[in-house]
């Protein structure tokens, strides 16, 4: 039986390692073209995602659409009489699109959206996946049970939806009293479970495959996948005590999290709620192993304890967080709407309502040094402290009005004016705000007490900071901002099979401690913003979600570039796999995919209606092709890839014999039952396949000629000869019962 304590879950691991810089693969220059995207390359806008069911289209079905990165919401649609539904989804970030209907397997798909996109997406009977979970020799009870698709790039948790009703989806089943669980049906694929148990133990499985529609044990039908036991470790306990720091009071509601571990691959997790008196007990920890252990719960700071050698209990006093309240006004007493409050240091900043309020909630307790700043007024700096759990009254506050400032932003080279440069001031943050006008100037009212910083961006230039002196803003100097012309990285990745690392991120560090990070495409290539001529080191890495975990892993290499100022130069990491271009002859018509395995990936993809298809083709894997019809659950081994392979096209003419029948057993026609014919001149591969429908009967396309056993059921009950094109009708065919 599979042994949970050998499969580790992991926290985020940033595994970022700089030995000694590879050069640039190939450096490519190129002109930027006047139509080039400004300094911030990415489109704010949404692009809108259509997804279409391909028939036979059930009445009512659900999407739901995951980020899998931070800075877009999930979507949900429940759809009724339509084949079609369109979602804004965010450019450029990895999200997860899953559909599902009543039946069917959840059918989940990962992309990376440059643009506008559709999906043709086909539902299909799915497998429902069943097992039990034990503590020890005891069975989890009510633990939760998530599935998370294998190998999903991205960096925020995500959970496959299992279910949805019309307001939104379901994503867990629980174990019942004897710990057994079951997933429903679920689509081909590799997966994994991400388990919680009321222990607090955290538990990722191993991959597990739910086999595609060719795949069969023994002739049989998989409806039901077993997983079979799966043993946590029973383990030390560990008590945590939340409790208010100023009363002493437990904190009810307060969550917990624990993990144990160095390495990636040691590391346990632990995560649960404190009752109602503040007490949580964790079980399954190593024993003689330290314990890190951190409590948060809303409005307090959160506590972490992290002790040697693991304890028997802990307690953690959380300190109430503060508020600080007030009101911005002009020296008339009126109030100033959309004042910027903002912490010194930072650039975060709470803004005043149109009465000039504002709250600020969550504020640590101690000393706390803000900015208040209005564009047209001078900024006021101040100085508070707030009590924990207290609300910092600071009454009114009133800003003076300002002086006026010009800016002047022209090229450092040939000193040309800089039209449409937006200047904004980042400290203190909230002060002003504008644009150049042709002759590059700006004119802003803001104050001259302190001295200021400034941000510039234009569009072909890097992104500026400049310091202002109050002292030469007094005197009544123009404020000269030089910007230099920059270039980009335009960095390529491939993962270990050789296809575009979509989602992935790249790491870029360059002069004056510049640092950013470039997401990737669904070509696995990605643009970054204007950067300042020198010298960049790059490092690539893949995020990948693994349920309630993120591990970051790459960076082991690194490599060094020069980006030269209207330039791009082009950074590869990995190395590029093939495509192959399959033209199917004759084209096999509508209702058939092409399902392509290389016993790492399974993938479905659309067949043109000239035949072709693009198939990714791993140098080294042999890849076996497969058409598929959804309606009929009919398969057909039509070609394989071998390992040698090379080449970027191949056609392939598709076996012309079909074979026709009947199957009945003593009490007439059966349906469902598995029929299976398996060519034995090739060592009894699994040709075609298909269930037999309501009447018994079935159909088995694309067949070459060749010597065949046909199997119902798993037994073979006779065998053929095709050696043409005809249609081989088999009549009444007797077999066993399924």
């Amino acid at each position: 039986m599979p042994s949970a304590g050998h499969v580790a879950a992991a926290l985020v691991w940033f595994v970022f390692l700089f030995p000694g810089g590879v050069p640039c693969q190939t450096p490519a220059d190129a002109e930027l073209e006047p139509g080039d995207a400004p300094a911030r390359a990415d489109d704010p806008r949404p692009a809108t995602l259509r997804i279409e069911l391909a028939p036979p289209r059930p009445s009512s079905w659900w999407c739901q659409v995951d980020p899998l990165a931070p800075g877009a919401e999930p979507q949900f649609r429940w759809v009724e009489g339509a084949d079609s539904v369109s979602v804004p989804i965010p450019r450029r970030l990895p999200v997860m699109v899953c559909v599902g209907t009543e039946g069917a397997g959840i059918l989940c798909t990962y992309l990376v959206a440059e643009h506008d996109d559709s999906k043709r997406l086909t539902l299909s009977a799915g497998r429902s996946a069943v097992g039990r979970l034990f503590v020890g020799d005891c069975p989890a009870t009510r633990a939760d049970v998530r599935l998370v698709p294998d190998r999903t790039v991205g960096s925020v948790p995500f959970t496959m939806p299992l279910s949805a009703t019309r307001t939104g989806v379901i994503r867990a089943v629980l174990t019942d009293a004897t710990g057994s669980f079951r997933v429903p049906g679920i689509a081909p694929g590799t997966y994994m479970l991400d388990v919680l148990a009321t222990t607090g133990q955290r538990w990722t499985s191993e991959p597990f495959t739910v086999p595609s529609p060719d795949r069969h044990e023994a002739g049989k039908r998989i409806e039901i996948l077993p997983l079979g036991e799966f043993h946590l470790p029973v383990g030390a306990e560990l008590e945590v005590l939340a409790v208010d720091a100023l009363t002493g009071a437990g904190l009810a509601g307060a969550t917990v999290l624990a993990n144990q571990g160095e390495n990636v691959a040691d590391v346990v997790m632990f995560e649960t709620k404190v009752n109602d008196v503040g007490r949580a007990l964790l079980q399954g920890l190593r024993f003689e192993e330290p314990a890190h252990v951190k409590v948060a719960a809303p409005g307090y700071t959160a506590c972490e304890i992290t002790a040697v050698i693991a304890p028997t209990s802990v307690t953690c006093s959380l300190r109430p967080l503060a508020r600080i309240a007030g009101r911005v006004v002009a020296r008339d007493d009126t109030p100033i709407p959309g004042a910027a409050i903002g912490f010194r240091g930072t650039e975060r900043a709470h803004h005043a309502n149109d009465d000039g309020r504002f709250a600020i909630e969550g504020v640590e307790s101690g000393t706390v040094d803000l900015t208040v700043a209005a564009p047209g007024y001078r900024p006021a700096a101040l100085r508070v402290y707030v009590a924990a759990g207290e609300s910092g009254e600071i009454g009114e506050v009133e800003l003076e009005a300002g002086e006026r400032m010009t800016f002047l932003v022209q090229d450092a080279d040939d000193a040309d004016p800089i039209e449409g440069a937006t200047v904004r001031s980042v400290a203190p943050v909230g002060a002003f705000q504008g644009m150049t006008d042709a002759a590059g100037l700006l004119e802003v009212v803001a104050g001259v007490e302190n001295d200021l910083t400034v941000e510039v961006a234009a569009r072909g230039y890097p992104i500026a900071r400049r310091r202002v002196l109050a002292d030469d803003v007094a005197s009544g100097k123009e404020v000269v901002v030089e910007l230099s012309r920059g270039g980009r990285l335009r960095i390529e990745v491939w993962d270990e099979t050789g296809q575009p690392c979509a989602g992935c991120s790249a790491f870029f560090h360059g002069p004056g401690g510049s640092a950013g990070t470039v997401r990737l495409a669904a070509d696995g290539s990605g643009l970054s913003e204007e950067l300042a001529a020198g010298s960049y080191t790059v490092t690539a890495a893949t995020t990948a979600v693994r349920g309630s975990v993120v591990t970051v892993e790459g960076g082991g290499v690194t490599k060094t570039c020069t980006v030269r100022p209207g330039a791009t130069t082009t950074v590869s990491f990995g190395q590029r796999g093939d495509t192959v271009t399959l033209r199917l002859m004759p084209p096999p018509g509508p209702g058939w995919e092409l399902v392509s395995s290389d016993g790492h990936d399974v993938r479905f993809l659309t067949i043109g209606h000239d035949g072709r298809v693009a198939v990714p083709f791993a140098p080294g894997r042999s890849t076996e092709v497969r058409l598929w019809q959804p309606s009929s659950s009919s398969s057909s081994l039509i070609a394989t890839l071998p390992a040698t392979f090379r080449g970027r096209t191949t056609e392939i003419q598709l076996g012309r014999a079909t074979v026709t029948g009947f199957v009945r057993d003593a009490q007439g026609p059966h349906g469902g039952t598995r029929v299976r014919l398996l060519d034995v001149s090739q060592g009894g591969v699994a040709r075609a396949g298909c269930d037999s429908d309501s009447s018994g009967a079935f159909v088995l396309r694309f067949l070459p000629p060749s010597v065949y056993a046909l199997t119902l059921n798993g037994q073979t009950v006779r065998t053929l000869v095709l050696d043409g094109s005809e249609t081989h009708d088999l009549g009444e065919v007797v077999g066993p019962a399924p």
